[in-house]
């Protein structure tokens, strides 16, 4: 008579810099059915990665010794079947996270709400196969957002890509391409800011798309503003 395999209890694992959400967080997950890890340094994930499986990573996106998204980066680089959550606080933190090119699971804005939050983490452990092997990681499926801003305000840009993102289903990466962002009635800064603060509430990790290279272009400056000041 074979011996039943072993179970493997998932592990998840929260940095943030800040010891009241690490507590408070603590207080809300303790219960839940997996090994929960906490710690206020990405370097301590990172020591944690090479000796056991991480099925998932909840980073702070801001934290002093690096950002979430950098810690991600390097998670998926050395265990690509790792899966990561952002927190923030932060409107832009979504075109941020477009930009670096990671694959995110979720994004969850700060405040986040308790209930939403569990049922996200469980939802993302049941999609990792956990027979006592490392997971397979299997990259998101993403959906094209396609709008033509010829004559269209940010406001109606918003009105077509938000309800669209709502209706996509969890662990969906979302491409928005932007047609004719040359001819948009409104500044392209203004569409931009309110895209990443309006995304970022919708827990959906984004990529922005367009033929003229505008978007990317500005975004590139909004980095080099970011790196100066």
């Amino acid at each position: 008579m074979e011996s039943p395999k072993p179970i493997h209890r998932p592990v998840v694992a929260i940095v943030d810099d800040d010891p009241e959400i690490l507590r408070s967080l603590g207080r809300l997950l303790r219960r839940e059915a997996y090994e929960l890890l906490s710690t206020d340094s990405p370097s301590q994930v990172l020591e944690w990665a090479r000796t056991r499986i991480l099925d998932l990573v909840i980073a702070d996106q801001r934290m002093p010794e690096m950002s979430g998204t950098e810690l991600l980066i390097l998670l998926r680089e050395r265990t690509p079947e790792t899966r990561g959550v952002i927190l923030s606080g932060f409107p832009d933190t979504a075109v941020i996270v477009g930009r670096s090119g990671l694959r995110l699971e979720r994004l969850i804005a700060k405040p986040w709400e308790n209930g939403a939050l569990k049922a996200t983490i469980r939802d993302l452990l049941s999609q990792t196969d956990r027979g006592g092997e490392r997971p397979m990681g299997a990259p998101p499926r993403v959906i094209e957002i396609r709008v033509d801003c010829n004559g269209l305000e940010a406001g109606l840009v918003l009105a077509e890509i938000v309800p669209a993102c709502r209706r996509a289903p969890a662990g969906t990466r979302a491409c928005i391409v932007l047609d004719n962002v040359l001819l948009l009635k409104d500044s392209l800064a203004r569409l931009l800011k309110d895209l990443a603060r309006t995304v970022a509430w919708l827990e959906l990790p984004i990529e922005i798309r367009d033929q003229s290279g505008c978007v990317n272009a500005f975004l590139e400056a909004m980095g080099e503003l970011r790196r100066v000041s």
